[in-house]
């Protein structure tokens, strides 16, 4: 078990929303670490489901391919790869996984839009050659 105190002072990355209320990371199911590009280091996806960029909590995910470092930054201005939500409430980010869902040797990064396509919700599924 850990006691005593613990600070994020050592922290080796960090990276913060892109406003107020956009939630970056704001449920274990919107962050995802696994090695999408097979360059043995791993990559790390994280959503910002209430991100207002496209529109309205549209959403947004960002891709940071590894080894990850710096401290400090907006997500948005460091991250290798930007998705966005397309419409108003689309809330994209809200979960993602790394995995090779089409049996291919490669992996792949799928992730929600938890209202998209009017409240029915969508899931993407993108091989890394496409990002």
């Amino acid at each position: 078990p850990i006691s005593g105190s613990i600070t994020t002072d050592k922290a080796t990355f960090s990276v913060y929303g892109h406003e107020q209320s956009s939630y970056l990371g704001g449920a274990s199911y919107a962050l995802t670490v696994a090695d999408l590009d097979d360059d043995g280091f791993d990559d790390l996806f994280i959503g910002e489901p209430s991100n207002d960029v496209a529109a309205d909590n549209a959403g947004a995910g960002y891709l940071f391919y590894g080894p990850v470092s710096g401290t400090g930054s907006p997500a948005f201005s460091c991250a290798d790869r930007i998705l966005l939500g397309e419409t108003t409430a689309d809330s994209l980010g809200w979960g993602s996984e790394i995995a090779d869902i089409d049996d291919d040797g490669a992996m792949d990064l799928v992730f929600t839009a938890r209202g998209g396509d009017s409240y029915y919700g969508l899931i993407y599924a993108m091989a890394f050659d496409a990002l």
